[in-house]
C-alpha cells in the first residue's frame, strides 16, 4: 500500500508544495518515484526519491505552469512484494496575484 499526500491542495506558479506518503509493507532504502499525469493521459517519473527508515518518504515540487495538476507516487515490486502506486493528488495551480503596477 502506497500513501501521498500534499502540503496543499492549491498553489500558484512558481508555488512550493512537499508531497509526503508512506510505505506498506516496510520498504526502507527502496526507490520511490513521483509520477505526473501528462497530456497523453499516461504517467510519467518527475522525480526520484529513497524510502526512509519508518518506510516514509518525501518530494518537493515548484510549479511552472498553471493548470490542474494531477500526481502520484510508484513504488515497484520485487521478489517478495508486488509493486503499488497511490491515488492520485490532484493540485490547482493559479497565476500569482498581481500585487503591484509598475510606476513612473
Amino acid at each position: 500500500v502506497v500513501t501521498m499526500r500534499a502540503s496543499w491542495s492549491t498553489s500558484t506558479v512558481n508555488g512550493h508544495i512537499t508531497f509526503t506518503g508512506s510505505v506498506s509493507p516496510d520498504k526502507a532504502g527502496h526507490v520511490i518515484y513521483l509520477q505526473k499525469l501528462g497530456t497523453d493521459n499516461d504517467w510519467h517519473t518527475v522525480a526520484v526519491a529513497f524510502v526512509n527508515n519508518s518506510s516514509t518518504y518525501q518530494f518537493g515540487w515548484t510549479f511552472g505552469t498553471a493548470g490542474t495538476k494531477q500526481f502520484r507516487a510508484r513504488i515497484t515490486g520485487g521478489p517478495a512484494n508486488v509493486g503499488g502506486a497511490s491515488a492520485p493528488v490532484t493540485i490547482d495551480v493559479t497565476q500569482p496575484a498581481l500585487t503591484s503596477l509598475p510606476t513612473g
